[in-house]
């Protein structure tokens, strides 16, 4: 890693939960042209078409069968920006019995005390030259700041929960791990929202052309308000048996702690 990534260089590096890591400015010239890096036969190009439904784009279901019995089972993937509500997922995601993909080296804190539920590994995979681990994550969970999405295996089958929520309410939670641990960043809020905006452009265009990803937003907001709803669209999207009750039941709202407008 870079020996001078740090807080106060948050305009070109985005903290990923203990580690800082560039968010990438381009999308590899294999997936902007929807390859996704994979070559497919020409029943899967006749497949590969996304469509609207509900206001979001998702993939035809026959690439998904395609795809499911080309490259074996999914691999779930929690992403989003760091302090986006991917580790309430992954807590769900357990809860609900699936199996998660972590080395628990981070341990709960007061930022999360529900826990981290991280891979060390994750942070390296854009400098990795073989990442044939992943693979062990077929019919797990595991979670992948959206910065590094594109450094995923594009040979695997993914679905993936991409988190939501408000940028003000990032830049607080942000800003509040930074004030706990005595670090301050040279960057205004205004200019972090900026680049966050672009930065998700990118990632939106990414996930357009990625045929290896299937994508479902999850707004943190709606978690919170209505887990067990939330919790029902997730389990829909992974089309898995995970125990609805339970994933809701560990959502735990007193942990909102930086609304959009001030803090709870």
């Amino acid at each position: 890693m870079p020996a001078h990534a740090g807080s106060r260089g948050r305009p070109a590096w985005v903290e990923t939960e203990g580690t800082n890591k560039r968010i990438e400015s381009g999308i590899p010239d294999a997936e902007a042209a929807g390859a996704g890096g994979v070559v497919m036969t020409r029943w899967g190009q006749a497949c590969y078409r996304r469509f609207p439904r509900g206001g979001e784009t998702v993939v035809n279901p026959l690439h998904q069968i395609y795809r499911r019995a080309r490259y074996g089972r999914p691999i779930v993937v929690v992403s989003g920006l760091p302090r986006s509500g991917t580790s309430m997922a992954m807590k769900m995601l357990e809860a609900g019995g699936l199996p998660l993909i972590t080395d628990n080296e981070r341990e709960a804190d007061i930022d999360n005390p529900k826990g981290y539920f991280e891979d060390e590994r994750v942070k390296d995979l854009g400098d990795m030259e073989d990442r044939s681990w992943v693979a062990e994550g077929k019919g797990k969970a595991i979670k992948v700041v959206s910065s590094l999405l594109q450094y995923l295996p594009r040979d695997l089958n993914y679905k993936l929960l991409f988190m939501r929520r408000s940028l003000e309410e990032v830049i607080a939670s942000q800003n509040k791990m930074l004030e706990r641990r005595g670090e301050t960043s040279d960057t205004t809020d205004d200019r972090m929202i900026e680049l966050y905006e672009s930065h998700l452009r990118r990632i939106r265009a990414l996930l357009r052309h990625a045929p290896h990803l299937d994508a479902l937003d999850v707004h943190y907001t709606a978690v919170l308000e209505d887990p067990r709803t939330e919790a029902e669209r997730m389990v829909e999207h992974l089309a898995l048996r995970l125990d609805v009750g339970k994933m809701a039941a560990v959502v735990d709202e007193r942990l909102y702690r930086n609304r959009a407008g001030g803090s709870a």
